[in-house]
């Protein structure tokens, strides 16, 4: 029972993400990115390779879209 209790004190709900203890990385990191899919399957690759950026061209030269647009 304790071992459950470690593994899963925190973060073991659908809606709330895996909270790290500092035991487990791999166990944690394979919740962590299921979690992530479940809510979008973007937001891995997001993780992984850098989120996309939109540009635009100004002056010939492309900068970083505002938010506001």
């Amino acid at each position: 029972m304790y071992v459950f209790k470690v593994l899963f004190a925190e973060g073991s709900s659908v809606s709330t993400s895996p909270m790290f203890n500092g035991m487990n990385y791999a166990f944690w990191k394979t919740r962590m990115k299921n979690f992530m899919e479940s809510t979008d399957s973007f937001i891995w690759e997001a993780v992984v390779h850098a989120p996309y950026v939109p540009l635009q061209v100004v002056k010939d030269e492309e900068v970083a879209k505002p938010r506001s647009e």
